[in-house]
């Protein structure tokens, strides 16, 4: 292979080669793995010197085996969307998908491609392959290339050949749906009735994928989760440590209650701390304060947890600072924990990056903040208490101290306005998670949906309050000051209010007043 390589490389024999037989070429080296940066920059030259002379079958080839030896060329790449973006009427499904996936894979995208090859593979879906469906979705949803009406194509086709699809590409589509963002209720659940009783076929990473990415997706699949369970359990052994908290991660942001599993993960992977890096460390922490599993998580959570995060102190980018903070606040607030934490300098650090994601008041929460007024009281707006929360408003209620949190849309599951109804009102894990630790810190709360406080409005928006709106207030008020078990809050000390169950969700981290963040693909 290499003495080939040295012969294709020289000027004299590389102008033989017609266009078809260069795309073989660097197909070749490309599905064997050979190395030969020179030979893929002499025909990514070539190519994007003859580019017209290329059919687009070669150019897709081409930049497919490029993509695949790593060989990013910026001229190439560009000379190739320029020529698909003009010929992508001439382009072959398998053509299409090689296309955008290279371009995906090398992260070179190029939007007017991507529009122009969206646009035709929409209007010939029916003729893709499984493969081609699922590499054109992957490839949009890596480079964040929004196509709405391809989306919705690739996912009417899919529910119709699922039979068909292998397990790694049912892990794939079900990723590159939620990383999209694109709302599918009918089709994840196609896939969750097509994977659950497959399980068995998936490999490691493909597991912990497909919990992801229901997930992020904020669909509910118990069926699928608990199949998901029985399957990873004795096998977590040959789970990465990434895949191990990405799973706990997508159990704890769904809402599904698994303690058994969550004891199989801890078991798994205390002992494998030392190979675990800031993302799967805090991504792991997280998913144990919100499942709120203290026993399933004592064998993982002990010193060498504690030391393994001051060893990755300087490594923690903001996000996973935030869901750290969150876990001390569960093991030292909620478990009483004074053990296996990490040292003062971190825990500092992780506090002051948690208060320091502030928001400013959204005009939901102003709107609120004014029918308080028209009730008599004299509302503190984003009161930041010991323990690092920004509570929304505090208020004198009936002799009592009260908490009031108004949930915008980013509180809940709902991901777009075409989400199901259950995920436009279900709570995030996030959300649940600053409610129930608000309440053991001692507080009285009051929570505020946004669809409730909209749904009590007139058409004069949100320049007035209703009397509607008023008895509202009033009404979760007065709950809240008559809750058995709701203790005054406290100057940082730490109350028994009664904790609320956990739900599904597709936020990570801080949920702080307006402040909360996405977990991608985390």
């Amino acid at each position: 292979l290499k003495a080939i390589a040295a012969e294709a490389t020289l000027p004299a024999r590389l102008r033989m080669f017609k266009p078809q037989e260069l795309a073989h070429l660097a197909w070749a080296y490309a599905k064997v793995g050979h190395a030969s940066p020179e030979l893929f920059r002499v025909i990514a030259s070539e190519t994007t010197r003859r580019r017209a002379e290329f059919g687009t079958q070669e150019l897709a080839t081409v930049a497919w085996a490029c993509a695949s030896a790593r060989h990013a060329s910026p001229e190439l790449f560009r000379a190739i969307a320029s020529e698909a973006e003009r010929r992508a009427d001439d382009f072959s499904p398998q053509a299409i998908s090689n296309t955008v996936w290279a371009f995906a894979r090398v992260a070179q995208p190029s939007s007017a491609m991507f529009d122009a090859l969206g646009a035709r593979a929409a209007s010939n879906s029916d003729a893709f392959s499984p493969q081609a469906l699922v590499n054109t979705a992957w490839a949009f949803a890596t480079v964040g290339h929004k196509d709405p009406e391809l989306f919705d194509v690739i996912a009417a086709v899919s529910q119709q050949q699922l039979g068909r699809f292998k397990q790694q590409e049912i892990s794939n589509l079900a990723w590159a749906f939620a990383r999209s963002a694109h709302p599918a209720p009918s089709l994840f659940d196609a896939l969750a009735a097509e994977a659950a009783p497959r399980l068995q076929s998936f490999n490691e990473q493909a597991l912990a994928n497909l919990a992801w990415a229901f997930a992020t997706a904020g669909h509910k699949a118990p069926v699928l989760l608990d199949a998901l369970a029985a399957e990873a359990a004795p096998r977590l052994g040959q789970f990465t440590p990434q895949a191990l908290s990405l799973t706990a991660w997508a159990f704890a942001t769904a809402g599904h209650p698994a303690p058994l599993f969550f004891r199989a993960i801890a078991e798994q992977a205390a002992p494998r701390l030392a190979s675990f890096q800031p993302q799967a460390m805090a991504n792991l922490a997280w998913a144990y304060a919100v499942v709120d599993e203290a026993e399933a998580g004592a064998a993982l959570f002990a010193e060498a947890f504690g030391r393994r995060c001051d060893t990755l102190a300087a490594r923690f980018n903001p996000v996973e600072l935030t869901q750290l903070h969150l876990w001390l606040l569960w093991q030292q607030g909620e478990c009483g924990r004074t053990s296996g934490l990490p040292g003062p300098q971190l825990r500092a650090q992780c506090r002051d990056q948690f208060v320091a994601m502030l928001n400013r008041p959204s005009a939901l929460q102003q709107h609120v903040g004014q029918g308080l007024a028209d009730l008599g009281m004299r509302p503190r707006a984003e009161v930041t208490i010991s323990q690092g929360y920004s509570v929304d408003f505090v208020v004198e209620w009936q002799g009592q101290t009260v908490a009031v949190e108004v949930d915008g849309p980013s509180h809940f599951a709902a991901r777009s306005a075409l989400s199901t109804p259950e995920q436009q009102t279900t709570p995030t894990s996030a959300t649940l998670l600053k409610r129930r630790q608000l309440r053991r810190f001692g507080w009285r709360l009051v929570s505020v949906p946004y669809w409730e406080w909209d749904g009590l409005g007139d058409d004069r928006g949100r320049r007035t309050c209703t009397t509607q709106q008023l008895e509202y207030l009033t009404e979760l008020l007065d709950g809240a000051v008559e809750a058995e078990g709701a203790h005054p809050m406290d100057s940082g000390g730490i109350g028994r209010g009664a904790s609320e169950a956990w739900g599904s969700a597709d936020e990570v981290g801080a949920s702080r007043g307006k402040s909360s963040k996405r977990a991608g693909a985390r």
